[in-house]
């Protein structure tokens, strides 16, 4: 009979996140182990499915949109714009991790 190796990762958590992933196996009943392979190793990495030139030109739109979402932010700090500084930061947020990602795709060698 053949032996598997066994392969070991030690993970340091701060008490925030022990918390909520102690917490997530309470709940699923599963063990923090379980939790970390599906969450992690038993996923693909996330990747953009497009060819290159699309990529490209999606990202141009991006800078435009991301342009624009500046000139917005800045009329909130100058207190021009009041009451959206919350949902613009989102999308701004969001906005920012999709141009990261499309980035990281579209300039890829």
């Amino acid at each position: 009979m053949e032996k598997t190796k066994k392969y070991e990762a030690h993970v340091r958590f701060s008490e925030e996140e022990l918390e909520r992933i102690t917490t997530e196996a309470k709940e699923t009943g599963w063990g923090v182990p379980d939790l970390l392979r599906r969450a992690y190793a038993r996923k693909k990495p996330l990747r953009i499915l497009m060819p290159r030139e699309e990529a490209c030109k999606c990202l141009k739109l991006l800078f435009e949109t991301c342009n624009a979402l500046n000139q917005i932010n800045r009329s909130i700090a100058a207190g021009a714009v009041t009451g959206i500084d919350v949902k613009v930061a989102e999308l701004y947020r969001t906005h920012n991790a999709i141009i990261a990602l499309m980035s990281a795709h579209a300039f890829a060698r």
